[in-house]
């Protein structure tokens, strides 16, 4: 549960956050205060995709390789890398200068650990794993990834900027994988400060003075990553027209997420700004539980795509304002390289078919069992799905229960594979969205694995030709590519691991005396930022 506090909603963590802590030396000191999505709860971002732990892990941890403005990978704590002749061996060195935030070297042996933790866990790591015969330490700055089979998009996996490859010490990285790690020491350009810190608390990072930045100028999430503050906080205001108070009034920095219907605040008060930083967006999804009735039928799967046909009407509760939004059935997105409308049968077509709907539902033998669909009502976009949704199933005659819960709890429900009849944690349904940079291709598109072991994202679906097609677009030139994206969206249609429900852009809010604001592929980058 949320706490309250300040007004009947503001925490009391968060009371000091805003007005100043009395910890401040009386020298200037520059702090950047930054209000998240939600609370950080988990500081593990490989463990977790949740918004709050992804914009932690950016502050602390650094990564092999990154992607710059345009999509690209970069080298970031690799200075020098070759592949052997025949694609298998990739050899890499890391560059001078990095250190854990506790003064020891980052060395080979914590990559090593790191790699093998993060291809258990993530999309981009599971995706890249079979094709991965050995990773190993060859001195202590050297280590090599030895394939057993060409794997095309190698940089582009260790580059994926949400749950990302990030090095943690070996002793934190050999953590059991089903495990989030507790202890937040990284080699990124912050110092997060744990001692004191509680799960829901504000959270404060420190300049980490012995970074050593890359020296080419910062690019997306490449290039130099200097701290040009001395310390950032993150915190969360449950209640979004305080949070813009907040902004507007200059108690805070920065919203990363704010609440799209008090956009014309901001636009119209003095000193703020609204920019968006990911040009490409989200995808707004379903998700389905796929290990329990009735989501457990493809058809009753097949039955939602008629409910959320007409998706302008989700997007409009979700992006307000049509600049912002986009109708998108293609899975890897629309604008992207990979776009495709093959396998996009006619539920595309028109507003919602609730006859249809109806029908397949009754073929997949629902029995009137109450459907869980699971809602943090202080995320405004998943809420307002959440909502859309169940008044759709509930117009097609099906039984819903709509249950609120703070987001972490959200976040941790969704673990949960039983069904709601045998554990009060179950559910059939829950809505997000996610960054088309990190989704936007066959491999790397986490909600789009069908592998049988359950070891996929939350959902569980399983598939073993999709995932055979996934496999093999990573084993093809990309020349020949189009092809095998086009045989994934088509078997993806039959099978249904989750529901598109279209495309979005998300600004952030700040104040005007920010400067180095950088344009990034996902979660705000909070180095490069200067207050004036």
């Amino acid at each position: 549960m949320v706490r309250r506090g300040v007004a009947g909603f503001v925490p009391a963590a968060l009371t000091a956050f805003l007005l100043g802590t009395a910890a401040m030396p009386a020298a200037a000191e520059s702090v950047l205060k930054v209000m998240l999505d939600g609370e950080i709860k988990t500081l593990d971002p490989v463990f977790t995709t949740e918004s709050m732990a992804q914009q932690h892990g950016l502050m602390i941890y650094d990564t092999l390789f990154a992607l710059d403005s345009k999509r690209q990978p970069q080298p970031q704590m690799v200075g020098a890398y070759e592949r052997s002749s025949d694609g298998l061996t990739w050899t890499f060195t890391l560059r001078d200068g990095l250190k854990f935030h506790d003064g020891s070297p980052v060395e080979a042996k914590d990559v090593v650990a790191s790699f093998t933790r993060w291809a258990a866990r993530s999309g981009a790591g599971a995706a890249m794993r079979p094709f991965v015969e050995q990773v190993s330490a060859v001195d202590a700055k050297t280590f090599t990834l030895k394939l057993n089979k060409p794997f095309g998009p190698v940089l582009e996996a260790l580059a994926t900027p949400t749950s990302s490859l990030v090095v943690m010490r070996e002793a934190e990285a050999k953590t059991d994988p089903a495990t989030a790690v507790t202890t937040a020491i990284g080699s990124g350009p912050f110092k997060f400060v744990q001692e004191g810190w509680n799960p829901g608390d504000v959270a404060v990072y420190v300049k980490n003075t012995d970074y050593v930045p890359r020296s080419e100028p910062a690019d997306g999430y490449a290039g130099g990553k200097v701290a040009k503050v001395d310390k950032v906080e993150l915190g969360f205001i449950p209640d979004a027209t305080t949070a813009a108070q907040a902004l507007i009034s200059g108690e805070v920095d920065m919203l990363t997420f704010p609440q799209l219907a008090l956009l014309p605040m901001f636009q119209q008060a003095p000193g703020t700004k609204v920019q968006v930083l990911d040009n490409v967006g989200e995808q707004a999804l379903l998700r389905t539980n796929h290990l329990i009735p009735p989501f457990d039928n493809p058809k009753a799967r097949q039955a939602l795509l008629y409910l959320v046909a007409d998706q302008n009407d989700y997007l409009a509760a979700i992006a307000r304002y049509a600049e912002l939004r986009r109708p998108c059935a293609a899975v890897l997105g629309c604008g992207t390289p990979l776009e495709t409308d093959a396998g996009v049968g006619d539920w595309a077509s028109g507003g919602p078919n609730i006859e249809k709907a109806k029908a397949l539902f009754a073929e997949a033998g629902y029995d009137g069992t109450p459907v869980v669909i699971i809602d943090p009502p202080t995320n405004d976009r998943i809420h307002a799905m959440s909502l859309m949704t169940a008044q759709r199933l509930r117009d097609a005659g099906i039984n819903v229960d709509v249950q609120a819960m703070d987001l972490g709890t959200w976040a941790s429900r969704r673990a949960t594979k039983a069904a709601p009849k045998d554990d009060p944690a179950g559910w059939n349904i829950f809505h997000t969205h996610g960054k088309l940079a990190s989704q936007g291709d066959p491999l790397a598109n986490a909600g789009a694995a069908t592998p049988c072991d359950q070891k996929n994202w939350h959902g569980w679906p399983c598939d073993e030709e999709l995932d055979n097609v996934r496999l093999a677009f990573a084993t093809t030139p990309p020349e020949d590519r189009k092809a095998w994206v086009d045989r994934f969206q088509t078997r993806f249609y039959e099978v249904l691991p989750y529901v598109p429900v279209g495309q979005f852009t998300l600004p952030v809010a700040y104040r005007d005396n920010l400067e180095g604001v950088l344009e990034v592929p996902g979660y705000a980058a909070l180095w490069n930022i200067e207050k004036k």
